[in-house]
């Protein structure tokens, strides 16, 4: 049966290419260390301000939508990764704290 995997990363000051280029990075590690598992990879690369439109919040809180998008795909995922600079983005904090609390056996 295939693992569902969180990939967790800084996105904050990132250019869409920059993004794509660390998740891949931190997915080919873990195929790397992980040979021969069927895996699929989720992050939160990709959403758009049309798709947090139905997420009401304040202004100056929208990172907060992508965030809830973030924490939707991780709670269908069987294992979280973290990126190496994870420490480094408020959101990955918040990600790292969920996987400590849910995840974690």
């Amino acid at each position: 049966m295939p693992k569902n995997v969180f990939v967790s990363l800084p996105m904050t000051g990132k250019t869409e290419e920059q993004m794509y280029e660390a998740f891949f990075e931190r997915c080919s590690e873990y195929i790397r260390n992980h040979p021969g598992e069927e895996t699929y990879f989720h992050c939160n690369i990709g959403v758009k301000e049309d798709d947090i439109r139905d997420i009401s919040c304040k202004p100056g809180l929208e990172s907060l939508a992508y965030l809830s998008i973030a924490l939707q795909q991780m709670a269908k995922c069987d294992e979280v990764i973290f990126h190496k600079d994870w420490e480094k983005s408020k959101g990955c904090k918040v990600e790292k704290l969920i996987y400590e609390l849910y995840f974690e056996k």
